[in-house]
């Protein structure tokens, strides 16, 4: 899982700022503006199971309002299936996913139970369903789908068999879990029904704006790093300052502040050997990764700064990935 490697070291956490914008920005639509963005988390996180070790958050809302947003969309939308996609939504279903799309939470212990809460923007639970409705039949050969409600929770169905659960903890947010393969009422169930976050995992949330581009917090580090194997809690966020430009903030708290001194010593060493392994030809990735620090105060390494996006940036970064660096 993805998500799961967030946390796991402190240059990772760092240079992180950078692969979240290759990776999110194409997620939102062209032609989009930001506005402000709303808190997700607010609303669904005071009942989700007390076993979460894992939040992540992202707004697609914040997303749209990137310049670099415009070049990833035009080459992703390009793609002939992606286009053939999104006509196919908005033929059956009379608008444009992508761009109602305001901003997911994902909520994890770790393991196998996960949480996806998704939030709209001018849609609605009727207007979700009746869409799926709609789309289900093209995808199955004609097959009937029929729905059954029980409470906040539909079931639909394909010729009678359970297909797909879905909550809605609100009006205009819905939630799957991975449990049963998102056909599991109880998990779904649980994910409504919880108290909240321990509180470890609250100190963590307390370190970020939930309202950021991307957030997240971690109290669980299953990883081989040892400098991470001593955290307690971390927190992270990336937000937009302005279209062009991100600032990077995190804190990771340990035991002590002499582990806390040790650990961002040892990660500023292996950040900046880092830069130093970067090609040539990835400047303006090692210029953005110059700009992130990493202290230590007191119990907690913190990492901040700012990095300039532009499509220089996001070009250098698709070659690092395809080179798998």
């Amino acid at each position: 899982m993805p998500m799961k490697r967030l946390g796991m070291s402190m240059l990772g956490l760092a240079a992180f700022t950078m692969v979240a914008t290759s990776a999110v920005a194409p997620a939102a639509a062209k032609g989009t503006t930001a506005t402000k963005a709303s808190d997700t988390w607010a609303s669904v996180g005071a009942k989700i199971p007390s076993d979460m070790k894992m939040i992540f958050g992202v707004s697609a809302t914040k997303i749209r309002g990137l310049t670099i947003f415009q070049d990833f969309w035009k080459e992703v939308s390009a793609d002939q299936n992606v286009g053939m996609a999104l006509g196919m939504v908005q033929g059956s279903c009379g608008f444009d996913p992508i761009a109602l799309l305001d901003s997911v939470v994902v909520a994890t212990d770790g393991g196998s139970k996960v949480g996806i809460f998704v939030k709209w923007a001018g849609a609605d639970e009727t207007k979700i369903e009746d869409c799926i409705s709609k789309l289900a039949p093209q995808f199955m050969g004609g097959k009937k789908l029929t729905t059954a409600k029980d409470g906040n929770i539909v079931e639909f169905s394909v010729d009678g068999k359970a297909m797909l659960d879905v909550a809605w903890p609100s009006k205009d947010t819905m939630l799957v879990t991975s449990d049963g393969q998102g056909k599991d009422k109880a998990s779904l169930k649980a994910f409504m029904a919880g108290k909240g976050p321990d509180a470890t995992l609250k100190t963590g949330l307390g370190f970020v704006k939930t309202t950021s581009l991307l957030w997240g917090a971690v109290s669980k580090f299953d990883t081989a790093d040892e400098g991470m194997q001593k955290a307690k809690v971390a927190g992270f966020a990336i937000d937009s300052k302005s279209a062009d430009e991100l600032s990077v903030s995190g804190d990771i708290r340990f035991d002590s502040a002499d582990v806390a001194k040790a650990e961002a010593a040892k990660a500023n060493e292996k950040f900046a050997e880092a830069i130093k392994k970067l090609p040539a030809s990835a400047s303006a990735v090692a210029t953005a990764l110059k700009g992130i620090t990493i202290t230590a105060k007191g119990k907690d390494v913190l990492i901040g700064g700012s990095v300039k996006i532009d499509k220089t940036l996001g070009t250098q970064l698709g070659d690092l990935f395809k080179q798998g660096m």
